[in-house]
C-alpha cells in the first residue's frame, strides 16, 4: 500500500484566526493519535486576501488508515460543531485526498515536472 495525503484548503475570516487554530490544534491531537499517521501540520498562505487561507496536509499510511480516522463518532460531531459551510462569516474547507504521482528534486530541464520555471 502506498501513503496517501490528505490536502484540506480552508478559508477563515481574519476576526476568527483564534478560534480556528484553537479547532485545528483539537482536531490534530485527536489525529495524531489514530493508527496510520505518519504525521500532519497546517500551513497558511502569505497572499493578501480579504479571508485568510489554511492548508492542512497529513500523511496517512494508507486510504483506509485515513478512512478509519475520519469515519469516527468522534470526527464526525468534531466536524459538525467546527461549523464549516457557505455563511459569509463562516468557515470553508475544500479536502480532498491525493496520492503521490511524483516526487522529488530539486528538478533537472526536461524532467516530467519541469515546467520551465526556476526554482530556488
Amino acid at each position: 500500500m502506498s501513503q496517501h495525503t490528505f490536502v484540506n484548503k480552508l478559508s477563515v475570516p481574519p476576526s476568527r484566526r483564534d478560534e480556528f487554530l484553537e479547532k485545528w490544534d483539537r482536531g490534530a491531537e485527536y489525529v495524531k493519535n489514530q493508527p496510520g499517521l505518519v504525521w500532519t501540520s497546517l500551513h497558511e498562505s502569505v497572499q493578501t486576501s480579504d479571508r485568510l487561507t489554511f492548508f492542512t496536509i497529513a500523511v496517512w499510511e494508507s486510504a483506509n488508515a485515513f478512512r478509519n480516522a475520519v469515519s469516527s463518532t468522534w470526527w464526525q460531531s468534531f466536524v459538525d460543531e467546527f461549523g464549516f459551510g457557505d455563511d459569509p462569516d463562516g468557515f470553508r474547507a475544500a479536502p480532498d485526498l491525493c496520492q503521490v504521482v511524483r516526487a522529488g528534486g530539486p528538478f533537472q530541464p526536461g524532467d516530467a515536472a519541469d515546467d520551465g520555471e526556476q526554482r530556488g
